[in-house]
């Protein structure tokens, strides 16, 4: 692994009603910013923050001070390899999922970043249950993967054996509610949260497909990135807004943070009572802490 020094700014963004930047993290190998486009960003329950370096095609690794403890990737067609990658899901128990988009598959590993198998489109199943570029997973508690197709718009629901079971979301379906989705996530054991940058809503599933809510408000714009709190707050980020939103479970949304350049995604680690949120903005990643009403 190519050695990479570490920079820690502390970041002089003007606190933005519930969020509040502390740090400014960057690293710069031959005088580069780390990150190049990253998409998305997530934590693990071992307190490992992995972000999704797009233009790099790799996977950073990080611990909760901003500090590299591993990265995998680099552009190709093989394991380990990537093909602008868009999402990453390390919150099961077990496995970690990254969405492997030009390459249309999912890429499975084991909690060490050890490839353990492809997740591809299967031409023995019917036109529903094909996926043609993976933007983004979620696992359920129970094992279940949700894959999004965003060309497609279309989500695919595999079951804990990894069989293919139905599809939603797409125009012949009967909860035809996609456009341009960006990202999926799950919310109070039993939703999908779909950020669907077409329309500027987020839609929320049941699992069997089924519509339970669009949620729009005239401060989004087109919104990417989905953060779970708990059972009653979600965060989205809008990178053309310049803002993340809370949601909270009556699907009221507020403001929480603004004036930033280009929030895309964020990610949530709790430490006793505080809750770090940490924001992919542009090339740069921002720590603060957030304040629930």
């Amino acid at each position: 692994m190519k050695k990479i020094s570490f920079f820690l700014f502390i970041c002089s963004l003007a606190a933005a009603q519930s969020f509040s930047p502390l740090q400014r993290v960057r690293l710069a190998s031959t005088g580069d910013s780390l990150f190049l486009r990253p998409a998305a960003i997530d934590i693990s329950p071992e307190k490992k923050v992995y972000v999704v370096d797009t233009g790099h095609n790799r996977i950073v690794v990080l611990d909760s001070g901003g500090r590299v403890t591993q990265t995998i990737g680099g552009f190709g067609f093989e394991a380990e390899q990537f093909d602008e990658p868009r999402d990453i899901w390390s919150r099961s128990v077990v496995d970690i999922y990254v969405s492997d988009y030009n390459n249309r598959r999912l890429q499975r590993f084991d909690r060490q970043l050890n490839f353990l198998s492809f997740l591809e489109a299967n031409s023995g199943l019917s036109e529903e249950l094909q996926f043609d570029y993976a933007a983004s997973c979620a696992v359920s508690s129970q094992n279940e993967l949700f894959l999004l197709s965003q060309n497609q718009d279309k989500v695919i629901k595999y079951n804990r054996n990894g069989d293919a079971e139905y599809a939603f979301g797409y125009l012949e379906s009967a909860s035809a509610e996609l456009n341009e989705p960006q990202q999926i996530d799950i919310w109070r054991g039993d939703r999908l949260l779909v950020s669907n940058s077409g329309d500027s809503s987020v839609i929320v599933f049941d699992f069997f497909g089924n519509l339970l809510r669009r949620i729009v408000s005239p401060f989004f714009i087109r919104p990417t990135g989905l953060t779970v709190i708990d059972d009653n707050y979600f965060l989205l980020a809008d990178p053309a807004a310049g803002a993340l939103f809370l949601v909270d479970h009556h699907y009221a949304v507020k403001k929480v943070a603004s004036g930033l350049k280009h929030p895309r995604d964020a990610a949530l680690l709790r430490e006793g009572e505080t809750l770090f949120l940490f924001v992919i903005d542009g090339n740069e990643m921002i720590k603060g802490i957030l304040t629930l009403p």
